[in-house]
């Protein structure tokens, strides 16, 4: 069969505002500022059974996806970019900026208020500047989270157990 994917931009007034507001308040979460969304569309793979919307600011530096079916928070990042290339990257990032508990401590409180999952138990893995933190157990969601050179967590995504996200 033929695999559909869509991609279709939105005007801000043609999107529902409980989503539009979800957005601006996710980004509020993460950086601690109020970013104008400027940018909606949506996207839908129906191989994958995908469906979610995204919105960004002005730059789209910063984004927000929310699953079109149940409304959740499924990744957000805000513009956290501070290394100048790829070799800086390597060498900040050669060893990690956080221990597996330090990290735990401080993006716990946001999966909580992101995604409403308690990261209690939970696996976390260093690889880069990426955290991945999941549960050993079968069915379980996984957050990822990215860090910059300042030590500032700038982006979170649920990754589901499905592979759906």
């Amino acid at each position: 069969g033929n695999a559909i994917t869509i991609n279709a931009d939105y005007a801000l007034k043609q999107v529902d505002p409980l989503l539009l507001n979800r957005a601006m308040n996710t980004f509020k979460r993460v950086s601690g500022q109020s970013i104008k969304v400027k940018h909606a569309s949506r996207y839908k793979d129906e191989t994958k059974g995908l469906s979610y919307w995204s919105f960004e600011d002005a730059n789209e530096a910063s984004e927000v996806k929310i699953c079109a079916v149940t409304g959740k928070v499924l990744a957000v990042s805000t513009y956290g970019v501070d290394w100048n290339d790829d070799a800086d990257f390597k060498k900040t990032f050669a060893s990690p900026k956080y221990t597996a508990s330090e990290a735990l401590k401080l993006v716990k409180p946001k999966a909580q208020m992101l995604f409403n999952i308690n990261l209690s138990g939970y696996n976390v893995k260093v690889q880069g500047n990426q955290y991945t933190f999941s549960k050993q157990q079968k069915g379980t969601d996984s957050i990822v989270a990215k860090v910059n050179k300042k030590g500032t967590f700038y982006a979170y995504s649920l990754h589901s157990s499905d592979g759906k996200m």
